[in-house]
């Protein structure tokens, strides 16, 4: 549909493949040793692990529907449906939670999307194109970091968006309805998952109608028509439930356009490409005030290397996008221009409504839903532009997939030798599990939260049996007044109870400390600290009291 022939595409049967689909399947071991050396290093995170309120109690999902008289969860926001709580409750049945269950699933997934985009870019490229575009995202820093730790969460948005063009495009090679009637049906529940994977929905739909309008007038038939429809409304249908319940509240939350913040956009975007947007919000940036020094093997290794190639940030795949839009004329006539302009339109159309929309596209996790396609537009142009270089084509290709592609590995490092070095920022902390276990030796006693960041790790690590308690919402006004103190009074008047907070250089959200002191020295309390949890490098994090008069 939009590659050039069969031929070229280098879908040729028996022994021309293998070694094709072996250097591919090397390329996916490596993305997903990455991901597992990473692992370890941050805490649990709150929107990481968001799907436990799904499964444990104390319950918070937005909409459920009964099942044989049980509820079965269907959104957990206006905007973010249940499906990954669905994903995960089978395998946190036999798998006590950790960093490890959690983490080594959405690296399997991201490995998963990395092979079919392999088996898409054989179809629309030529195999050094395809080989080109597996390597380039296997060690992409944005792609690895967000796919490990699954915040956003995009690791099933960018899953269901490559099966779903794979689907169709198999469906265009084969007329196959069943490839039709699944990629809608994928398509359906990467928008039940996350209803802003409509940008990217909008973007395929664009990049599809200028590359293969041919291809789709064909396909435009009632009964294709009628199957994609049903499909892709079985797999959206608990999103439109919720929405027709709400009065359309998703769709009114979501649209609205503003210029507002457009530098900061930009330069996330930009970040976002270079790898460098995450240091700092994930781990403690250097200059770190206390460091700790490599514990084993791996981990001198990586400090070593880091220190050796300079603590290299950023990684040189925008510039790759920006040369690979200069060599889009020079491309025109070849077969390289489909595909080119296919991830062209794509990525102009969902980062344009990602950049006009208000109060989105300011994040990582937002831009780097628009992955894998850049990868694709690059490895066409290199590709086709190698093919013009005659012998010298294919080494040339090599040279430069293979400098973006180190250079990103060592990006990549950056953040595992500061997570050494260093540890993990804010709310990634890893003295998260500290406090798990010191709550977990307080048997019985109710734990009142009092910060964000912290409810959804205990929740999930404890499976729901450990008594919590939300307790922010009064800290939250800049003039309490009475309404806000009998609510502190409350909880603090319950006998037994234990209350979470962040040391003051930690708070999530800021000043909630001091508004706390105030409002209970208001009341005639005072905080009795029974614990301060460290990290694993000595920082102070959280703060475990009682309330004395």
């Amino acid at each position: 549909m939009l590659g050039g022939e069969r031929v070229q595409n280098g879908d040729l049967p028996g022994r021309h493949a293998q070694p094709f689909e072996s250097v591919a399947l090397l390329l996916t071991l490596t993305f997903v040793l990455t991901g597992l050396c990473l692992i370890p290093y941050p805490g649990l995170q709150n929107d990481e692990v968001l799907f436990a309120g799904a499964l444990y109690a104390p319950g918070e999902v937005l909409e459920s529907i009964s099942v044989f008289k049980k509820p079965l969860p269907t959104m957990l926001m206006g905007y973010l449906g249940a499906l990954k709580a669905w994903l995960y409750a089978p395998i946190l049945a036999i798998w006590q939670p950790s960093a490890w269950s959690v983490r080594l699933p959405v690296v399997l997934l991201g490995a998963c999307t990395l092979w079919l985009f392999f088996r898409l870019s054989r179809r629309l490229l030529d195999r050094r194109g395809a080989l080109a575009a597996c390597a380039l995202l296997a060690a992409d820093t944005t792609f690895v970091i967000t796919t490990t730790f699954d915040w956003g969460p995009v690791v099933l948005q960018r899953l269901f968006a490559v099966a779903g063009v794979w689907l169709l495009v198999r469906f265009h090679d084969t007329y196959n309805r069943l490839y039709l009637g699944t990629a809608f049906l994928v398509l359906g529940l990467a928008l039940w998952d996350k209803a802003l994977f409509g940008w990217i929905l909008a973007g395929l739909a664009a990049a599809a109608a200028c590359t293969a309008p041919g291809a789709i007038r064909r396909a435009l038939g009632w009964r294709n028509m009628a199957l994609a429809l049903a499909c892709f409304l079985i797999g959206v249908s608990p999103l439109i439930r919720h929405t027709w319940r709400t009065h359309m509240d998703t769709l009114h939350s979501a649209v609205g356009w503003s210029l507002e913040g457009w530098r900061g956009k930009l330069h996330v975007a930009s970040s976002t490409l270079d790898g460098s947007s995450l240091i700092g919000y994930l781990t403690v940036d250097d200059p770190a005030g206390r460091s700790g020094e490599p514990r084993n093997a791996l981990e001198r290794l990586s400090v070593a290397v880091d220190t050796m190639a300079g603590r290299p940030r950023h990684g040189w795949l925008g510039y790759a996008l920006g040369l690979s839009l200069l060599l889009l004329p020079l491309l025109w006539r070849s077969p390289a221009r489909r595909p080119m302009l296919f991830s062209l339109v794509l990525l102009l159309v969902a980062w344009g409504l990602m950049f006009l929309g208000r109060g989105v596209g300011g994040s990582s996790h937002h831009v780097s839903l628009l992955w894998p396609w850049p990868h694709l537009m690059i490895a066409a142009a290199f590709a086709g532009a190698s093919r013009r270089l005659g012998r010298a084509g294919v080494p040339a290709l090599i040279l430069a997939v293979g400098l973006i592609s180190v250079k990103a590995l060592l990006a990549t490092n950056v953040h595992l030798s500061q997570y050494i070095r260093n540890g993990a920022a804010g709310s990634w902390t890893d003295a998260i599990h500290g406090l798990s276990d010191y709550l977990g030796t307080q048997p019985g006693k109710q734990v009142v939260v009092l910060d964000w960041g912290v409810l959804e790790p205990l929740r999930l690590l404890h499976r729901g049996r450990l008594p919590l308690i939300w307790g922010a919402d009064p800290l939250r006004t800049a003039a309490p007044g009475p309404d806000e103190l009998r609510l502190l009074g409350e909880m603090a008047g319950q006998p037994g109870r234990l209350f979470v907070s962040h040391t003051d250089s930690h708070e999530q959200f800021a000043g909630v400390n001091r508004q706390l002191v105030l409002m209970l020295d208001s009341l005639g309390l005072r905080r009795d600290v029974l614990k301060v949890i460290p990290d694993s490098h000595g920082r102070p994090v959280y703060e475990v009291w009682a309330v004395r008069r």
